[in-house]
């Protein structure tokens, strides 16, 4: 169901005269599309026209794949275990960038949170320390590749210890 539809001559009511839409998520994929955006070294750039750009080339994407690959390393098909890990990975940022898109657009509301403020909370490195942050998003990701895919454990109980883990295991 539609709800925006309103029957001819209807006029939008007042309520939502000043309420923001939600992005419109644009992902970049090339190198080129990325340094056209200025987005070399940054996960994303939030315009005010309402768009957000994505650089998906962004290390932590490959980060996060990197660890769901290794813990599905023992599946059959790894073909598909690599995809669907990218795949993840990409959903992973652009949830976690989104989401605080929409966060700060919505302290334009709050009177401690003044302009300026929330333009530092859309800036592309404020945006590039939410993508860098995947590992709450981890989980998650393990469980929908989990109902596809179930690492061999020959013996083990396939886990990594903290020195094997490549979240964890870092100094």
């Amino acid at each position: 169901m539609d709800l925006s539809l309103a029957p001819q001559g209807a006029k939008a009511a007042d309520l939502w005269k000043d309420r923001e839409r939600a992005p419109e998520i644009v992902l970049l994929r090339t190198t080129e599309d990325i340094d056209d955006k200025q987005l070399r070294g940054r996960a994303a750039r939030y315009y005010d026209n309402g768009q957000l750009f994505l650089n998906m080339l962004y290390p932590s994407i490959g980060e996060m794949r990197e660890a769901l690959e290794l813990h599905y390393a023992t599946v059959a098909d790894l073909d598909s275990m690599r995809e669907a890990a990218l795949r993840q990975a990409e959903k992973s940022m652009v949830l976690r960038v989104g989401r605080a898109v929409v966060f700060a657009l919505a302290k334009q509301l709050n009177k401690e949170w003044d302009a300026d403020a929330v333009r530092h909370a859309l800036a592309p490195e404020s945006l590039s320390l939410a993508a860098d942050d995947f590992y709450d998003s981890i989980q998650s990701a393990r469980r929908s590749m989990g109902r596809q895919f179930r690492p061999n454990r020959q013996g083990d109980d396939g886990g990594l210890s903290d020195d094997e883990n490549p979240i964890w295991g870092r100094s």
